[in-house]
């Protein structure tokens, strides 16, 4: 769905943020997935992904 989106102009810019958490924060979804703080893994690779998708 990016892909299509970024090719046909509907969307024109990817971005990321990056926050680090300390432990005590991971800990925070623990016992409970919705208190996970936001972020993802692996989200540093995506301008290579877009590029070897959408331009190669």
């Amino acid at each position: 769905y990016l892909m299509d989106c970024l090719a046909n102009g509907s969307l024109s810019t990817t971005a990321s943020d990056h926050c680090t958490f300390n432990g005590n924060q991971k800990a925070l979804g623990k016992d409970d997935f919705r208190k996970i703080p936001h972020g993802v893994n692996g989200i540093e690779d995506r301008l290579s992904v877009i590029w070897t998708k959408g331009v190669e």
